[in-house]
């Protein structure tokens, strides 16, 4: 094919695309490169360009189709240099462009970074026990009598209790701002006999997020299966109750006899409680407790009133991912070189695992647990509103052929409708066929027409058959055109992803990844199409010293188009422990949602699909279920849950929540819905 390509490229990255076209192209102007190429070279072009790519790259590729025609094949960097023809501008405008639209939507962000520095500042606290720290030196790794983060929340009960903060939390804060913190005092109440050791004391409301962020960081409370039970259909609205009935046998008490001896060495702290010796980490205690005195009406009217302020869940779920993503990423790294600054050297954070040895001081953990956390808080906004997004895709703007022309007519109308409304639009979608009659290629097509700008795609496909999922790849590949870096395919059996390979005569693919990795139970092996500035980016939330796995995870979230089996997003919404909830939860906070064949799934798998639905619309992205056949009751548990997510957004973003829910509305009333050959049920919903 004959090719053209045109740059408005600026400062370096004007040489850098030159460097790279002069070697497939001929120039024949001053940034306008033309010749003839395969679809394979094309292909190494465009990934060669994103690579290399920084904010200053604008290149875009036209097919010269004959005489009097050529097309748009895609645009690297910055689209807004050229119009959706790839065309370049003409002429200029005063209007002011030093926008920062990315950070409109996230008003609560101050408040969201101070909860996760506070956090993340008294999370390990507990570890400054005595049992901890004897634990450490004998390198032991027997269950604790109370785990660290119970002792963690213990401490920070025994600091409302000396400062008489029970109904007010400014007094505990200006307790630590203004230095009246008194250690002895502190360890007094914690060993005293009225001190029930088993459970936590009500605490004010800030001090209550607190404590759920701290407990929440390695775990969730849980209980055994027969003790869950009793707590069925017993609601619990606000933090305050919820901590109310949790105890220590919830998951952080060890009920062995020779462990329960030993509870008096967790409330003991022979080396002190870090305020008198941790400068950096005590100067960074009162920095914290200072802002949050500043923004204390913000806060107050964020945690206070729990009940009809649902934005405080959206808020607790980012902090909590900024805490424990910094504490991954900060434990994970080796002993610093340089251990001279910290001033509190007697209490140890954490050990090598490979030799034994005390790795990482307890202030120096805190203090950089603080820190990673804030850069990763900051850097989501950016990180949820400019994901890269597959443009371009020629095949859906093709009129489908006669008997699928439904898939037209739908996405007409939803351009229409758009069209017709200036304000942003929240999409809970039903796409209901019999097989065979297109549903795959609609689902692309609405994704796009609902997509920001309505000329993009960026969503995960979930489904719930391995087969299926490889079966679905190969058509986004050989139907709609994606190449190997916009879309990645994820399955749970490299068995299944052999035979399917070899039903099709071909070799492994190794697009398709799927052995267990560190964060998630699933890697992907992609073409690497980021820049050296992107990656530095993502080397907050994974770790450089594993380049591969790092890459890998960094991919996962990155590439445009997804095609997954559900039970890789589910840890999202369904994990217990550990991390990994954490890249399923990004991916979605970036990403629209299309689950298919819903109807497949049975009650207790609908029960975590509704909580899948109501994350992802705590993001605002449009969701798209579809179905073979219609089952009420396999969208009527889904169908609430959208517009609560959704109203947690709106809330959270201070934008007006018009929705009325009843009992014969249950799949949301609210703007538009319309039936298109009894295929497709819209749900738009307004944001104004």
């Amino acid at each position: 094919m004959m090719v053209l390509f045109i740059s408005q490229s600026t400062k370096k990255a004007q040489l850098v695309v030159r460097r790279i076209l002069d070697q497939y192209a001929r120039r024949v102007g001053n940034d306008v490169w033309r010749t003839v190429i395969t679809a394979d070279g094309l292909e190494t072009v465009k990934v060669l360009l994103k690579r290399n790519a920084s904010k200053n790259t604008a290149v875009a590729c036209h097919w010269i189709r004959s005489r009097n025609r050529d097309d748009l094949l895609w645009i690297v960097g910055h689209r807004n240099a050229f119009d959706e023809n790839g065309q370049v501008p003409v002429s200029s405008t005063t209007r002011e462009l030093m926008h920062r639209e990315w950070e409109n939507d996230w008003i609560y962000l101050p408040l969201v970074s101070i909860l996760a520095a506070l956090a993340a500042l008294f999370h390990d606290w507990g570890k400054a026990s005595d049992y901890f720290q004897k634990k450490l030196a004998k390198g032991a790794l027997t269950a604790d009598p109370f785990r660290h983060e119970w002792i963690s929340c213990k401490i920070l009960e025994a600091v409302v209790r000396c400062s008489g903060a029970w109904d007010d939390d400014k007094k505990w804060l200006s307790y630590l701002a203004e230095d009246r913190f008194n250690a002895e005092e502190i360890e007094r109440v914690l060993s005293a006999g009225d001190n029930d050791r088993e459970k936590l004391a009500p605490l004010p409301p800030l001090a209550g997020v607190l404590a759920w962020l701290i407990l929440s960081h390695h775990r969730l409370p849980d209980l055994e299966k027969e003790e869950r039970n009793r707590y069925v259909d017993r609601e619990r609205k606000t933090i305050a109750d919820v901590l109310g009935s949790i105890n220590g046998t919830w998951g952080y008490e060890n009920t062995d006899p020779e462990a329960m001896a030993r509870q008096q060495e967790c409330f003991t702290f022979s080396h002190g409680l870090l305020w008198e010796d941790a400068l950096l980490w005590r100067k960074a205690v009162k920095k914290w407790c200072a802002r949050a005195l500043e923004k204390y009406d913000d806060l107050a009217g964020l945690v206070s009133d729990q009940v009809t302020n649902p934005a405080l869940r959206r808020c607790l779920n980012d902090a909590r991912l900024g805490l424990m993503l910094g504490d991954h990423y900060l434990s994970s790294m080796p002993a610093s070189s340089d251990q001279s600054r910290w001033g509190a050297r007697s209490l140890w954070a954490n050990t090598d695992r490979k030799s034994g040895k005390p790795r990482q001081f307890l202030e120096e953990h805190l203090v950089g647990v603080m820190k990673q956390a804030l850069g990763i808080i900051h850097g989501l906004p950016a990180f949820a509103g400019r994901m890269e997004k597959a443009y371009d895709v020629h095949s859906l703007r093709k009129t489908s052929p006669l008997p699928f022309r439904w898939q037209d007519r739908t996405v007409a109308k939803i351009r229409k409708y758009r069209e017709g409304s200036e304000r942003k639009q929240a999409w809970f979608i039903v796409n209901m066929a019999s097989t065979g009659c297109g549903k795959t290629m609609a689902n692309a097509k609405i994704m796009e027409a609902v997509s920001e700008e309505g000329d993009s795609l960026r969503y995960v496909l979930a489904l719930g058959l391995r087969s299926l999922t490889l079966q679905t790849g190969d058509e986004y590949r050989e139907r709609i055109g994606l190449s190997r870096d916009e879309m990645a395919v994820i399955i749970g059996s490299n068995a299944v992803l052999k035979l399917h390979n070899q039903s099709r005569g071909q070799d492994d693919d190794f697009s398709v990844y799927d052995e267990d990795g560190p964060l998630m139970e699933q890697e992907l092996c992609c073409v690497d199409t980021q820049s050296e500035r992107q990656n530095r980016f993502l080397d907050i939330f994974f770790n450089p010293d594993y380049p591969e796995s790092a890459q890998k995870n960094k991919n996962f979230l990155y590439k445009p188009v997804l095609v997954t089996t559900i039970d890789h997003l589910m840890g999202a919404v369904e994990t217990k422990r550990g991390g990994r909830y954490i890249l399923p939860s990004l991916r979605l906070m970036s990403s629209d949602l299309v689950i298919d064949e819903i109807d497949d799934f049975n009650k207790e798998d609908l029960t975590a699909i509704a909580r899948l639905v109501h994350l992802a619309e705590m993001w605002l992205f449009p969701l798209l279920p579809f179905l073979r056949t219609w089952q009420r009751g396999c969208i009527d548990p889904t169908g609430p849950d959208y517009p609560v997510g959704m109203r947690s957004f709106l809330i959270k973003n201070q934008q007006p929540w018009s929705g009325v829910m009843n009992s014969k509305q249950r799949c949301s009333p609210w703007g538009l819905q319309i039936t298109i050959s009894r295929k497709i049920m819209i749900n738009s919903f307004a944001v104004e």
